[in-house]
């Protein structure tokens, strides 16, 4: 097992905000998605495929009409906020877009969910009372953990989309609004972050491709406080689709150092980027 920093320990090296490593969690995502109403995990065909390796075979459907209900990952964040010691405790929930985008139209019950569009304005509505629910129990820092906006960059996952019938430009104009929705009315004093990452699973990956395809719709008109965007290789592409950021109101923080490889990175000089936006 790696080793992991407790939130006490976080505080003590001087860290501000800690997290609880979601060491409460089996999977990253599956976990909050099995504790809504309306979804059920199942033994899939086939794990997730990554670079070279294959996770364990799980997936999640949605079976009814979804609701967040009593979620027990209220309980995880009221004992991270216990041992927090007076940092600020972040929560890490995955993404709407994720619960859709891998199966797509197949995990969602057509009884259920007869109009693929009535489930859009559910999941929207689910996320906008996990956001106050969480919000109620003292969360002030939510980060939402999105590998769809990368797979979407990516044209071999995009091919995947086309493939099983549905156009990826049209999904990430419907996720953008579900995001948004599910934001709408936030209070003020909550930080609301977005992770979008490539994938890691053993220190492999699954996504290659630079922002630009997704980027002014995601930076350009996705209501989040600030990004975290994965930089730590050549398939995550150059800095140019960062013109697409709103300066005052979004912040963004590059992870351009890689935990897949021990091997130092040989020092280069980047040419300027410039943070003007076309419209302006």
């Amino acid at each position: 097992m790696m080793p992991f920093a407790t939130p006490q320990s976080q505080c003590q090296c001087g860290l501000n905000v800690v997290t609880d490593g979601e060491f409460r969690r089996a999977w990253w995502h599956f976990d909050f998605f099995e504790g809504l109403e309306g979804i059920e995990g199942y033994d899939a065909e086939q794990g997730i495929q990554f670079a070279g390796v294959q996770t364990k075979s799980r997936n999640v459907r949605v079976t009814g009409k979804l609701g967040f209900g009593n979620h027990p990952m209220l309980e995880d964040f009221t004992f991270l906020a216990s041992v927090a010691e007076g940092a600020m405790p972040k929560m890490t929930i995955p993404s709407p877009s994720v619960l859709h985008f891998r199966g797509g139209r197949g995990v969602v019950s057509e009884e259920a969910y007869p109009n693929i569009n009535v489930f859009f304005a559910d999941l929207a509505n689910v996320y906008k009372e996990a956001i106050n629910a969480f919000y109620a129990a003292g969360c002030r820092y939510l980060q939402l953990d999105d590998t769809v906006w990368a797979y979407l960059c990516s044209q071999e996952q995009r091919a995947l989309v086309i493939e099983r019938g549905e156009d990826p430009d049209h999904l990430a104009r419907v996720y953008a609004q579900v995001i948004n929705q599910a934001l709408e009315d936030k209070p003020d004093d909550l930080v609301v972050g977005m992770h979008v990452c490539r994938g890691n699973f053993r220190s492999t990956w699954i996504s290659e491709g630079g922002y630009e395809p997704v980027a002014e719709l995601l930076f350009g008109s996705v209501n989040i406080d600030a990004f975290f965007l994965e930089y730590d290789s050549d398939r995550a592409g150059d800095f140019e689709p960062l013109r697409f950021i709103r300066p005052g109101n979004q912040k963004v923080v590059l992870g351009l150092i890689t935990t897949k490889t021990g091997s130092l990175k040989t020092r280069k000089r980047s040419r300027p980027v410039s943070m003007k936006r076309p419209d302006s």
